[in-house]
């Protein structure tokens, strides 16, 4: 019943603009290029992809939307964007979005609205229509109705919603091939859908010696890094700290979380010896990061991290949660708390571990890189590759 009354609301619209729901295009302007307005609530690592988009398509003319939660510092990932690249920002106020969002375009004119994230997402696609002027192209970074904080009831009434908006969604952008195939599942809609890899910051990449494994009596920096929230399980985080320590630590450890957030999730990692930073800039982050030796991955559901990608490309030996985001990494990563403690351990022991270990996840995410990025996202805008 949602699905039809939506529906209906997209053709009615659409029929006022004298454009078909079906046959979308992303007209060329004379340079070649388009006008991308992207649409975005999230900082942190959704604030990395867009960056790394705006910067292997030069030749596209970037917009952002930033809708601030007020619990994120101002412009909080969206400075330091190539130039040319224009952000909006305003406080995040439900009922004002979709006035705000409406209007954005209409001045702006863009050929394809690219929204990120499920908040984003959902208030983009209520708030205007495709059309074959207009794509809209919807990035999940992760679909709401796999947050394992929801009861399965009400993931089932998230995966019906997405479904319905589907309908006004010309093109999935997805950031794993899993999501990619979450996304083909959504057959209510008729919409298309594109993988395009996430790629590390290039500000955090050091070159840093493989293996980064302190072997003198300085203490092993293990990192976290991320919003103190339930999607990033700092319990768990917590959990691997205990049991490191419990297995008797060979040389000093410190585990450390670079981030803030929830309260009382930060009590329960500090209740475990872990030592919490709060809210950092990007260059606070790289610098925690250059001076951890592992970096522990503990998110409960993810799109694909950026973090890990970032830790791999600066030389931290890398222990991953095993959940449904690693698909195909499955071999690499821990299964419960007391492997990944157990995968520390070995690290500490043997330095030649953690090298292989770092080496082997390079050869994993080798594509994921600028380039092959470049190619994807320019094929998802309706562009060639040049």
């Amino acid at each position: 019943m949602l699905g039809k009354i939506l529906e209906l609301r997209f053709l009615r619209l659409n029929q006022s603009s004298n454009t078909k729901l079906g046959t979308v295009s992303t007209p060329r302007l004379g340079n070649g290029s388009i006008r991308v307005l992207h649409v975005v609530d999230c900082a942190s690592g959704v604030a990395a992809a867009i960056r790394s988009y705006t910067e292997s398509t030069p030749e596209i003319v970037h917009q952002i939307y930033f809708m601030r939660r007020r619990d994120v510092a101002s412009s909080t990932g969206y400075i330091d964007m190539p130039e040319g690249v224009r952000v909006v920002e305003n406080e995040r106020v439900l009922w004002k979005e979709f006035g705000r969002i409406r209007k954005l375009v209409q001045e702006y004119r863009p050929d394809v609205v690219h929204c990120h994230s499920s908040w984003a997402g959902g208030v983009t696609r209520l708030s205007i229509v495709r059309s074959r002027h207009r794509r809209i192209l919807y990035s999940p970074h992760c679909f709401a109705f796999e947050r394992g904080d929801l009861s399965k009831p009400t993931r089932r009434l998230v995966r019906v919603f997405e479904l319905a908006l589907s309908l006004n969604t010309s093109r999935y952008v997805c950031c794993s091939t899993r999501e990619q195939r979450l996304a083909r599942r959504l057959k209510f809609g008729r919409s298309g859908s594109s993988y395009v890899a996430n790629c590390p910051d290039r500000r955090f990449i050091f070159n840093l010696p493989l293996g980064h494994v302190r072997s003198t009596g300085e203490p092993v920096r293990v990192i976290g890094v991320g919003r103190v929230s339930s999607q990033k399980a700092p319990n768990w985080f917590a959990d691997v700290a205990r049991r490191v320590k419990g297995l008797g630590e060979a040389v000093p450890i410190e585990f450390i979380w670079v981030g803030g957030g929830d309260p009382v999730l930060e009590s329960s990692l500090r209740d475990a010896g872990v030592i919490v930073t709060g809210w950092l800039d990007e260059e606070g982050v790289a610098k925690s990061m250059a001076e951890a030796d592992i970096y522990l991955h503990s998110a409960a559901w993810e799109g694909f991290p950026v973090a890990l990608l970032n830790a791999v490309a600066m030389g931290l030996c890398p222990i991953v949660r095993d959940i449904p985001a690693m698909h195909g990494f499955e071999a690499m990563c821990a299964r419960s708390p007391y492997s990944a403690a157990v995968q520390i351990m070995e690290a500490l022991k043997r330095p030649e571990y953690a090298s292989e270990r770092l080496m082997d996840w390079r050869a994993l995410l080798a594509d994921n890189r600028r380039e092959v990025q470049r190619r994807q996202l320019l094929a998802a805008y309706g562009l060639e590759y040049a």
